[in-house]
């Protein structure tokens, strides 16, 4: 699988974006019918990621405006305190930020109602998707 931040990705865009497509799609197929269900990244972040590696998004928006999420999704913020970079994560803190803002209009476009976590324990956090997913239900 090619990474976003390696070589590879940068030189082959638009197999980058094709692999992370179709893992998207397979990762909802997969899911598609389940009461709950959580990704690490989503359709509409792939939109976010086309526009980024200046790829043609029309593929990527056709397949996440067809393949609905539920209306409100849970989104983790930077958080530069835990932000590393590293091989894999090549880009600075800021250019993280600019790209986070662009995939949350990117869900915002889309109609999402966005929850962002707390910057806390995992446990907290935990807590507050069971309230928020709770308070949703009722």
């Amino acid at each position: 699988m090619l990474v976003s931040g390696s070589d590879e990705a940068k030189a082959q865009p638009e197999a980058f974006i094709d692999e992370m497509l179709m893992h998207s799609l397979r990762n909802y197929e997969d899911a598609h019918g389940s009461r709950l269900a959580f990704y690490d990244r989503g359709l509409p972040d792939i939109v976010a990621y086309a526009y980024r590696f200046k790829v043609s998004p029309e593929r990527c928006e056709l397949e996440a405006t067809t393949n609905n999420y539920e209306a409100t999704v849970f989104v983790a913020p930077p958080w530069q305190e835990i932000f590393v970079n590293d091989e894999v994560r090549r880009a600075s803190f800021d250019d993280y930020l600019l790209f986070h803002r662009s995939i949350l209009n990117i869900y915002k476009k889309l109609g999402y109602s966005i929850r962002v976590l707390p910057k806390s324990s995992v446990q907290e956090r935990v807590e507050f998707i069971e309230t928020t997913i709770s308070e949703l239900d009722a």
